[in-house]
């Protein structure tokens, strides 16, 4: 439908009731520009005075708006954690832009997947607004050498271990990223490197949060994850507010005990400390990232990413 039709006319064309929740219609104040929308793929909802288009699927979907500036809420995937107590995966990036004027035209939107064990999380983006998948966590090798390292994203690398039964040296966290955005975006969070001093005596970093690195492992404790980023625009969304926490691990030591710590406000998950599990997966449409797997345990995915569009009235 062209933004010149009126939906009115064209609904008694069609003789059948309009889709309010795929087009609206407001008309024109002053001679000023149609203001439409059209979208698919989402779920719509309102709150305080505000329409919002929400996109939680990895379907993705599109949305075509004309006359309104808009506030753009995009989150990447968070990233998959290390296996065997590896490295707590990265919360996916956050971009945030405000008063944003849309261009003409069906545009494209993309929510990014979390990412499997080891493994970064997918881009999310709209409209040349991205959030960066979240770093994967790096894995550990039991009688190997040092473990590998976090990978980037778009909140940075998680933190890895190393568990060797030769006391290996640990290898670092992950570099963060850039993530596109007007007003806010997270890059250059860092996942905690890990720590070794002797045989089996080894701890895991942190998954860097989209607002806050990942700390290193220490001694017997094992790094924390960063917390995500809170946008009180979208409060009703997300972990309360808060988007792309990373995921936490856990540590071993000698004596085989195991401690798992929270995982970073956003979506983060807590590290496991049974033995043979595997890490929990971070929380949907959050972007979190996943906590470490227990011993010798597969680890986990990260949580999926979001898109929310905000009319301004």
């Amino acid at each position: 439908m062209s933004h010149r039709d009126s939906p009115i006319k064209k609904n008694k064309e069609l003789k059948k009731p309009m889709d309010i929740m795929n087009v609206g219609f407001v008309g024109v104040a002053g001679g000023g520009v149609p203001k439409l929308i059209e979208a698919t793929g989402h779920t719509f909802t309102q709150n305080g005075g505000y329409d919002y288009y929400a996109w939680t699927s990895t379907s993705g979907g599109s949305i075509t708006i004309s006359g309104y500036a808009v506030d753009v809420l995009v989150v990447g995937g968070g990233g998959g954690s290390g296996y065997d107590s590896g490295g707590g995966g990265a919360g996916g990036g956050v971009s945030l832009s405000t008063n944003y004027t849309p261009n003409d035209g069906s545009l494209t939107i993309t929510v990014g997947a979390g990412g499997t064990q080891n493994t970064n999380g997918s881009n999310s983006s709209f409209d040349g607004h991205i959030g960066g998948g979240g770093g994967g966590g790096g894995n550990s090798r039991l009688r190997a050498s040092g473990g590998t390292g976090g990978n980037s994203g778009g909140s940075g690398g998680a933190g890895n271990t190393n568990t060797g039964s030769q006391g290996y040296s640990a290898g670092g966290g992950g570099s963060g990223g850039a993530s596109g955005g007007n007003t806010f975006n997270s890059s250059n969070y860092n996942g905690g490197s890990a720590h070794t001093s002797g045989i089996r005596d080894a701890v895991s970093g942190g998954g860097a949060g989209s607002n806050q690195n990942g700390t290193n492992g220490l001694n017997h404790d094992c790094g924390d994850a960063g917390d995500g980023k809170y946008i009180s625009q979208f409060s009703q969304f997300g972990e309360s507010g808060y988007f792309g926490g990373g995921g936490h691990t856990n540590s071993s030591t000698a004596n085989y005990r195991i401690y798992a710590g929270d995982g970073g406000q956003g979506g983060g998950r807590v590290g496991r400390e049974a033995w043979l599990t595997t890490g929990f997966t971070g929380l949907a449409n959050t972007g979190g990232g996943a906590g470490g797997s227990g011993a010798w345990g597969n680890g986990g995915t990260g949580g999926s990413g979001i898109v929310i569009i905000r009319l301004i009235p």
